[in-house]
């Protein structure tokens, strides 16, 4: 009969904050040894742990993530070793993607942002991740994230405004976004073809178009010319184009 009823699994550190815990289920009246390795389990070391079906990883969590763990669980004679797991910063599933931190100086609605340069980082992202509202944990030190307030993420195809950055770790940052639409699409705005007219009256003038014009109204100008010999028989109206 088995040891070991559920095996144990990656664990992800943003499931308990600061804290990756790996748990194995067994029948009762086992003991536990929990071990690590640094050469991808070619050898083993024991964790010194207590015994217990939980083993819990409070500090040097980056450093963890080069070491694999396992257990070696024992009852009246008989030992079984579970399955080999890893301490993860980032969700299975997720996939690392480029991302380019940037300062916009420019008005949120403006269509040709002034967007500066900060720094291109590593970032993860869930295969569920919204491409609206993304979460991203971003590789990279509070004080690099926390001078962006745009991010371009290419793998998306799409640049977002930085709505919040959340500390992990201090080299791990957990930023919210929101998609910049009109930035984003702004070469298929441009492509597009319309018939733009300026409107006379103050009262339609539209405060958005930031194109440095002031409204004016000129009253049209009428000019009648009598014709010289008047009208004989059939009548003839004269009409000019053009200014």
């Amino acid at each position: 009969m088995s040891l070991i009823l559920v095996q144990p699994t990656d664990c992800y550190l943003g499931a308990w904050g600061m804290r990756t815990v790996f748990y194995v289920s067994t029948v009762s009246g086992c003991t536990y040894t929990w071990q690590y390795s640094t050469d991808n389990g070619q050898t083993f070391t024991n964790t010194g742990s207590s015994n217990l079906p939980t083993y819990v990883i409070i500090s040097n969590v980056t450093q963890q993530q080069t070491r694999v763990f396992r257990c070696i669980v024992s009852k009246a004679g008989e030992s079984e070793i579970s399955n080999i797991v890893r301490a993860r910063l980032f969700p299975a599933g997720s996939e690392q993607t480029t991302m380019i931190l940037q300062r916009n100086n420019s008005e949120n609605n403006k269509l040709d942002k002034n967007v500066e340069l900060v720094k291109s980082v590593a970032g993860y992202m869930r295969e569920e991740t919204s491409i609206i509202s993304p979460v991203l944990m971003i590789e990279a030190p509070l004080d690099e994230v926390a001078a962006a307030n745009y991010i371009t993420i290419p793998a998306f195809g799409r640049s977002y405004f930085i709505e919040n950055i959340e500390t992990v770790t201090t080299k791990l940052q957990r930023v919210t976004a929101r998609c910049d639409v009109i930035s984003s699409f702004a070469d298929e705005i441009k492509a597009n073809k319309g018939i733009v007219r300026r409107a006379e009256s103050a009262n339609a003038y539209n405060l958005y178009i930031n194109d440095n014009s002031l409204v004016a109204y000129q009253d049209p100008y009428i000019l009648t010319e009598p014709f010289p010999n008047g009208f004989t028989g059939t009548a003839f109206i004269l009409a000019v184009a053009g200014a």
